[in-house]
């Protein structure tokens, strides 16, 4: 790929971002995570199918200058609508990131619950609340700056790994280097990327007062394999056990979470979601590529899943 496709997504979205459109088949809907833009999925596209359109849904608060969603169940009910204006019926197919993993999780639960069918829900390194299952750059948030803050989303939209150290320190200077490098996020104007930055800091609030459904099905899970804790401080997926009736799939990706739209993760993570398009069953142990993913394993369900009030948690 010679050029990198969030170079046709500078323009502030809708809602509903047509990342592809063209396509007979079932489109894939990629949820944002925190801050709200669903421009890194730009990225994902040209690893799939062209038959499968693909849409990303994107906060009310960055799009349409709203108040974000009181939480997280009412964010997938709003998103549901935006879907069924692409795709009336099922089957449906999900994908979400940090905190889009919760909200893809809850819109699955949702269409279930309106009797659809959700062939794949597959999720990128987010969790249930819990202070053991959060990835250091989203538990930390609180602590920090908007200057580290800003850090955090320029690795999460940039083609290429970027240290903090090439990076300002102010947020000032962050916006002039932004427009030196002609940075993706270049041109937003002040008042959307304090926006955005309020979107960042309301994540962990959204995701503590996350109550998960139970969804019927398997799931297909990327856990970032590499950060600030190392492989000895993993977080665990068993925390999404109690609320996923079938089979969790992992795929470990050795990167950080906030790096999982780059292309070295991408070319470890596309072909098991194109693998998993293709799949009946919506999710796949075969990486669908002569390049296989990182370590596998797959995490067995209880005949009788767990009920919610007796959730655990491990480190």
């Amino acid at each position: 790929m010679a050029s990198d496709p969030f170079d046709d997504q500078r323009d502030i979205p809708s809602l509903l971002l047509p990342l592809r459109r063209q396509g007979q088949r079932s489109p894939l809907f990629c949820i944002h995570p925190g801050g709200g833009l669903a421009w890194p999925y730009a990225r994902l596209v040209p690893y799939l199918d062209p038959d499968v359109p693909v849409y990303g849904l994107q906060s009310r608060g960055i799009c349409m200058d709203q108040d974000q969603a009181p939480s997280i169940e009412s964010m997938a009910a709003d998103y549901i609508d935006q879907m069924m204006t692409v795709q009336p019926g099922g089957p449906y197919y999900l994908l979400g990131w940090s905190l889009g993993a919760a909200v893809a999780h809850a819109i699955a639960t949702q269409l279930q619950a309106r009797g659809e069918k959700v062939a794949l829900l597959a999720l990128l390194d987010g969790y249930p609340d819990s202070s053991s299952a959060q990835p250091p750059s989203c538990s930390g948030i609180t602590e920090m700056s908007d200057a580290e803050i800003m850090q955090e989303l320029i690795k999460a939209l940039s083609a290429q790994p970027c240290a903090a150290d090439d990076m300002p320190t102010s947020l000032g200077q962050i916006r002039q280097w932004l427009e030196q490098t002609d940075h993706m996020l270049a041109g937003l104007d002040e008042p959307l990327l304090k926006r955005i930055l309020h979107e960042v800091r309301d994540a962990p609030r959204l995701m503590q007062e996350f109550d998960p459904g139970l969804f019927q099905g398997d799931m297909l899970f990327f856990r970032a394999t590499s950060g600030e804790q190392g492989n000895d401080g993993l977080p665990s997926v068993t925390s999404w056990q109690p609320y996923v009736s079938g089979r969790i799939s992992i795929h470990d990706i050795a990167c950080q979470h906030m790096a999982m739209m780059q292309p070295e993760a991408l070319a470890d993570i596309a072909p098991v979601v194109a693998a998993a398009l293709n799949d009946s069953r919506g999710v796949t142990n075969s990486t669908g590529s002569s390049q296989p993913s990182s370590s596998q394993s797959s995490l067995p369900q209880p005949s009788l899943p767990q009920p919610l009030s007796n959730m655990e948690y491990s480190s």
